[in-house]
C-alpha cells in the first residue's frame, strides 16, 4: 500500500487562469500519466508543493518569474521558415 506524505493536509480551492497553452501542457501530462490517475490540479499543486519545499528564495524566484512572464520569456517560440 502506498501511504501518501500529505494525507493530512487540508485542501483550499482556489481559482487560477491559465494561457491555454499550460492547460494544453497540463492535459499531455495527465494523458501521459493515466498509470498515476492524476488530475490538472494535483499536478500544479505537486510543482507548487516542489517550489515552496525547495531551499530557494521563495520571493526572489517568484518576483523574478513574474517579471519574465511580463516580458514574454517563458512564451514557446514559434518557428519560423
Amino acid at each position: 500500500m502506498v501511504e501518501f506524505a500529505n494525507k493530512d493536509r487540508t485542501k483550499v480551492r482556489t481559482g487560477v487562469v491559465l494561457d491555454s497553452y499550460i492547460i494544453n501542457e497540463l492535459d499531455s501530462i495527465v494523458i501521459s500519466s493515466r498509470d498515476l490517475g492524476c488530475t490538472r490540479s494535483e499536478i500544479i499543486n505537486a510543482i507548487l508543493n516542489a517550489f515552496f519545499y525547495s531551499d530557494v528564495k521563495h520571493l526572489k524566484q517568484a518576483r523574478g518569474f513574474v517579471i519574465g512572464n511580463r516580458r514574454g520569456l517563458y512564451l514557446k517560440k514559434k518557428k519560423t521558415r
